[in-house]
């Protein structure tokens, strides 16, 4: 049998590792309320239309016109414009007017007013970005591998360059 005082050590073991085991689950577990579980794009991508992005749960009422965007997207170029709108009740894309060029990047972020459909604010990552890279040669001319001694080439760039900048790194 199990004296008094061994016992005391042994509930003040558990106590301490159940303490633990409760505090990191907490720690560990998802903040309240709905949270972003998909956002595209991410990091570097090119021929950017649109943003996309998942609840993880229901957020705003379905087929409700009148929930607000859950995120601002603001561009490096105030020319950049798009609109918003919800796909369903935890899905919502933001549309560009244009596909954007190259130097472009964006940041989309959940206004500290945005409440979900059950007057909740949504928890998690709460901001994103992207941007689109630096221009990509997408033609050249010549084609071929015959290249003549004093042979002028035609480079077609995605977007504007810095021509200086080109030549420096011919």
């Amino acid at each position: 049998m199990v004296s008094w005082p061994e016992n005391q050590v042994w509930r003040k073991r558990v106590h301490r590792i159940g303490t633990g085991i409760l505090a990191w689950a907490l720690c560990m577990a998802p903040a309240w309320g709905a949270h972003i579980t998909q956002f595209s794009p991410q990091g570097e991508a090119s021929n950017v239309e649109s943003i996309t992005l998942a609840f993880d749960q229901a957020v705003a009422p379905f087929g409700s016109a009148r929930q607000a965007d859950p995120v601002e997207v603001v561009c490096n170029d105030p020319a950049v414009k798009g609109e918003g709108r919800w796909l369903d009740a935890q899905r919502w894309t933001y549309v560009f007017t244009e596909v954007l060029g190259p130097g472009i990047s964006c940041t989309a972020a959940i206004p500290p007013s945005f409440r979900t459909a059950s007057n909740e604010a949504p928890g998690g990552k709460t901001r994103f970005s992207f941007h689109t890279g630096g221009p990509r040669v997408v033609a050249t001319r010549p084609y071929g591998d015959l290249v003549d001694e004093d042979q002028v080439f035609v480079v077609e760039f995605n977007g504007a360059v810095d021509p200086q900048s080109v030549a420096d790194h011919s």
